[in-house]
């Protein structure tokens, strides 16, 4: 914490060259004990210790390591100004200046997998856009979770390279979470929200950051700042005061702008240096205790104001029979500020009952009338929404406090302001679902509990209603405290949520679309776009994936992100950290047309390389089914897309819908009309085994033995290794049923498949050498069955 806290004092200070040259000074001492050689990474094949060893990752199968050697990752590390590199699997490369493990040593025999540059000639990698020469002699670049470490002076720096061809570069998958820019790493990042100065156009964002882990000691608020639209960043400041900061835990803020340009950074802050509880007993974390206060900017975040000005709220039931009996509040915040009609601010938070994130608890909103044009901040004015004791409760909970520590769980409230009038608010639940109300009360009138729906769940728009130009949702399933009951929604784990108004005036969302266990599972983010619907507030798309890491799927792969739009293009930007790396991603822009374009999309999808017929043998194109694991380019994988003829429902089990021959992709009918997916490679590696089938989910199922025709197609994307069924137009996402937390499937690395000849038994269809986005299989889905 100090060694932090000295460096990014240095670098407020505009000493950023003499704060490198520390770090890297430090970080060469510390990885001389490190010994050149072969090391556990994080994974379940034999790590004494959890986590990286390296956190700064260059790249991972695409890039500069579709053509990996050690040079090429030493080079990387070198211009990142880091004293050791790493590679491993054969396609990965990590940079650090010290091994979070140094004594995890494993066999050198271990780091034996060839580079991906060997072999001679050379390789046109994306994200630089120029040809990396390749060995011809093999080299050896790590293992499976084993991590080949070296110092880079160990390596001669390479001669520059040749521009590529344009026509040769493969374009790398803009949803990998490493493709995107990196902003900032430290050991503890999260919550990067952001704001751009109406005046010169620089993007700002505060970070909550600390030198180790969430709720650990040091917990800080720092601010960034971009005049590139998010290209380059500047270095870090302190919003507290270094050596505050070290010693009174300030954490999760949010951040407004004025149109002066004036920004209002406002977060948690332990002020009274709260450290035990009622009991005697140390807290385990302090950062949810204490007082909401704020900071403002006139310098687009370099400084901030000497002064630190409370942001007050009234006392409640809640509050005062907290843990605490009231002597300490306990909240949080991870909403965005959001303006709202008539001039004012508004932005929601937790109040929290039972220590530290524990039931009771309550959605609860802040909002200010006059932040955006006071220019004393002393001056500000805040009200606490909505009026009375209570705050929005759970679903299934119709009076409050609520009191079952399990199923009342109702936190990390989100509302957002609707065009039409009124407010529509999301928060996050322990039920595997979002919950999700609406009001058109408006803040003037106190926003009411009473005007708000009943909380439920958050629900898509229908599918077959749009068809015929009707905003209509699907049912969700009934709030009865755990998922059990029939039904759709938006799932999501105990993990974060963002919903934001775009430009183009509808909406957007990311989560993490699976019921998950608590606060696992918070990989890979997917993304919906919303309607405003009267009587609903607001109805979500079908969602698509939006960001994947293929390499961790735990509660530390996910962090808290935000929407970027820049008013320049309105193009649209993920910024996120993962825990520890903050990077921000432009969205690609064909996924947006298809989300915003979802509703009324009925065109059939180009590009199909095989058009079957029942009965009728089809010649498949080499290269038809890709492999499933390393080198992923945008689009890599493939789709089948059937349509089922009426009565198929009532076909027995073990039917084939799909094969090819020799045997590797095949389609076949399940249990309980459900359809299932094989997949064996070259190799005779499978990817469905018989206690985890990918297969359609109960409510899918159901649907596919509904009368009439049906479409069902699965698309095997090779980015995130996720195979997804929809059935007619609907992504199955596992319902209601505790054994399909997802309805979607992981996949196992599987290399080419041996296919020459393909056919369909029951029912026409189509084959796409790569992976369809969602949007464009519910359009084929319009397309077809119209």
């Amino acid at each position: 914490p100090f060694f932090t806290a000295v460096t990014m004092r240095l670098q407020a200070r505009g000493w950023a060259a003499v704060a490198a040259f520390l770090v890297i000074s430090l970080g060469t001492l510390v990885s001389a004990t490190a010994p050149r050689g072969c090391y556990h990474d994080s994974g379940p094949t034999g790590s004494n210790q959890p986590g990286r060893q390296m956190h700064h990752q260059v790249c991972e199968g695409t890039g500069e390591c579709a053509s990996l050697t050690r040079e090429v990752c030493a080079d990387s590390c070198r211009k990142a100004e880091y004293s050791l590199y790493g590679v491993e699997a054969g396609h990965q490369c990590y940079c650090d200046n010290a091994l979070a493990h140094p004594n995890d040593t494993a066999p050198a025999s271990d780091c034996a997998v060839p580079c991906t540059g060997n072999g001679g000639g050379s390789t046109c990698y994306p994200s630089a856009g120029r040809c990396s020469a390749s060995r011809s002699s093999p080299e050896t670049c790590g293992g499976s979770y084993r991590l080949w470490v070296d110092s880079v002076s160990s390596v001669t720096p390479s001669p520059p390279h040749a521009p590529c061809p344009t026509s040769t570069i493969q374009p790398a998958d803009p949803r990998n979470i490493f493709q995107g820019t990196l902003v900032y790493e430290s050991g503890y990042l999260d919550q990067p929200y952001c704001q751009i100065n109406p005046v010169t156009g620089t993007w700002v964002c505060t970070t909550t950051a600390g030198p180790v882990h969430e709720g650990g000691n040091s917990e800080h608020m720092i601010a960034q700042s971009s005049d590139t639209a998010g290209a380059q960043w500047s270095a870090p400041t302190y919003i507290e005061p270094p050596e505050v900061a070290a010693d009174r835990d300030n954490a999760y803020g949010n951040l407004a702008v004025t149109k002066t340009g004036r920004f209002y950074a406002i977060y948690n802050m332990n002020l009274d240096n709260i450290t035990k509880l009622p009991s005697g007993e140390p807290c385990g974390r302090t950062d949810e205790l204490g007082h909401f206060v704020m900071r403002y900017s006139d310098d687009n975040g370099k400084t901030w104001s000497d002064d630190r000005y409370e942001v007050p709220y009234r006392e409640t039931p809640l509050d005062t029979s907290n843990t605490f009996q009231g002597k300490v509040k306990m909240m949080w915040n991870v909403d965005q500020i959001k303006e709202a009609p008539n001039g004012w601010i508004i932005s929601g938070f937790t109040k929290i009952g039972g220590y530290v994130q524990n039931a009771p608890q309550e959605l609860w909103f802040l909002a200010s009338d006059n932040l955006l044009t006071e220019t004393n901040a002393s001056k500000i004015r805040w009200t606490l929404l909505p009026e009375g004791d209570h705050g929005i409760l759970p679903p299934g909970v119709t009076e409050g406090p609520p009191a079952d520590p399990k199923g009342d769980i109702l936190e990390e409230a989100h509302i957002v302001p609707l065009a039409m009038g009124g407010y529509y608010v999301v928060g996050r639940t322990t039920q595997g679902f979002l919950a999700a109300t609406h009001t058109n009360a408006t803040i003037e009138e106190g926003l009411p509990v009473s005007s708000f729906a009943p909380t439920g769940y958050a629900a898509y728009w229908s599918v077959a209603a749009a068809s015929k130009g009707i905003l209509a949702p699907l049912p969700t399933a009934t709030p009865v405290r755990s998922v059990g009951s029939p039904g759709y929604g938006v799932k999501n784990p105990r993990g974060p949520i963002t919903p934001k108004r775009m430009a183009n005036g509808q909406y957007l969302i990311l989560f993490y679309n699976n019921a998950g266990g608590s606060f696992g599972q918070r990989d890979p983010y997917w993304l919906a776009a919303g309607r405003e619907a009267p009587g609903h507030g607001i109805l979500w798309s079908q969602p698509e994936i939006v960001l994947y890491d293929r390499y961790s799927h735990t509660r530390e792969a996910g962090g808290y992100p935000d929407f970027v739009q820049n008013p320049n293009d309105n193009s649209i930007h993920i910024i996120e950290t993962q825990k520890n790396t903050t990077r921000i991603h432009q969205i690609s822009e064909s996924l947006l047309e298809g989300l915003f374009g979802q509703f009324t999309a009925s065109t059939l999808t180009p590009g199909y390389a095989l058009d079957l017929t029942p009965g009728k043998t089809a010649s498949v194109p080499v290269g038809l089914f890709q492999p499933i694991g390393d080198w992923v380019v945008q689009g890599q994988g493939f789709t089948l897309d059937l349509v089922l003829p009426a009565g198929t429902g009532s076909i027995s089990e073990g039917k084939s819908l799909f094969n090819t021959f020799p045997t590797s992709v095949g389609v076949t009918v399940g249990s309980n009309g459900s359809v299932v997916l094989s997949l064996t490679d070259t190799n005779g590696n499978t990817a469905s085994q018989p206690s985890c089938p990918i297969q359609t989910d109960p409510l899918c199922s159901a649907v596919l033995r509904s009368p009439g025709e049906h479409s069902v197609a699965v698309v095997v994307d090779a980015g995130p290794m996720i195979a997804t069924w929809i059935v007619d137009g609907l992504l199955c996402d596992g319902g209601h049923s505790h054994d399909f937390a997802a309805g979607w499937s992981w996949l196992p690395a599987l290399g080419g498949f041996n296919a020459s000849e393909a056919t369909t038994e029951v029912g026409q269809g189509y084959v796409y050498g790569h992976a369809l986005s969602t949007s464009q299989v519910v359009a084929n889905h319009r397309s077809r069955m119209a």
